[in-house]
């Protein structure tokens, strides 16, 4: 999980903060293998798949951040989905320099969304 920002003093629970994932414009609570989502959360970090960083942002080992100390209401990242499984995103968020959230009080866990497989059987019969 992403850890604390190396500045101020982190505090209980989540602050009000969470972390969606969207599909379009669409929040979803399962993925779909191999799609790309966009991700909202501040600092984030992913068990599974892969995160990516864009504009103002940078990557710091598994984690995304955003790169600029200026004030925002929300960041996103962009996550690509691995083939199953369950994923569950952590993110840390600093409200001020000197308070932060995180240490697993905002999360989100998702999972593949289950895939149906239809069989078909044709059987020929001949007479002679």
């Amino acid at each position: 999980p992403p850890g604390a920002p190396g500045h101020g003093s982190r505090q209980s629970g989540s602050g009000g903060y969470s972390i969606t994932l969207k599909e379009g414009s669409t929040t979803v609570t399962q993925y779909t293998p191999g799609n790309r989502y966009q991700v909202q959360g501040f600092m984030i970090h992913a068990t599974g798949g892969a995160l990516s960083s864009g504009s103002g942002q940078s990557q710091r080992g598994a984690c995304v951040t955003h790169s600029s100390s200026s004030s925002k209401s929300s960041q996103s990242f962009w996550w690509t989905a691995p083939s199953s499984g369950t994923v569950t995103f952590a993110a840390t968020v600093v409200q001020q320099y000197a308070t932060y959230y995180g240490n697993g009080a905002i999360s989100l866990s998702v999972t593949a969304q289950a895939t149906t497989t239809t069989t078909t059987t044709t059987t020929t019969t001949t007479t002679t």
